[in-house]
């Protein structure tokens, strides 16, 4: 999964590093589970914020899932960024999971407008036991 976007990434443009910090199963049965998670973090990169997201995710009984998210970024002078992403994962590993998916930008900052208009490519790390995701933003070409 991690090469599927190889031939299209763009430049990076934001790293995350955050945490799964609340964890709500909404239902569960034979085709799979649906669970919401909380994530906080930081991004550096283009720009440098703190990141609160909540991820709605449907988990398919082979491991594989298709999620969307919200998220809200802050910068430290008081500029907001509101991320819409979505994507699929799959398990990499007992308790680990690989995803990837697009994202699109809004912000009323005008130092920070050209995210209006940027497109990003996603590549996620999650490991479950320690709650903690690593992902890279690449702008689209």
């Amino acid at each position: 999964m991690e090469a599927q976007y190889a031939e299209t990434k763009g430049d990076l443009l934001i790293e995350e590093k955050s945490k799964i910090t609340t964890v709500t199963v909404k239902d569960f049965g034979p085709s799979g589970a649906k669970i919401d998670y909380n994530i906080q973090g930081e991004v550096k990169g283009k720009y440098n914020a703190n990141h609160m997201e909540t991820l709605n995710i449907a988990i398919n009984p082979d491991g594989t899932s298709v999620g969307e998210s919200k998220a809200i970024q802050l910068t430290r002078d008081g500029d907001t960024i509101f991320v819409s992403s979505k994507g699929r994962g799959r398990a990499s590993g007992p308790t680990s999971v690989i995803a990837e998916g697009e994202s699109t930008f809004q912000t009323p900052s005008t130092k920070l407008s050209w995210l209006n208009s940027t497109k990003a490519r996603f590549e996620a790390t999650v490991d479950l036991m320690t709650g903690e995701i690593r992902t890279k933003y690449y702008t689209s070409k």
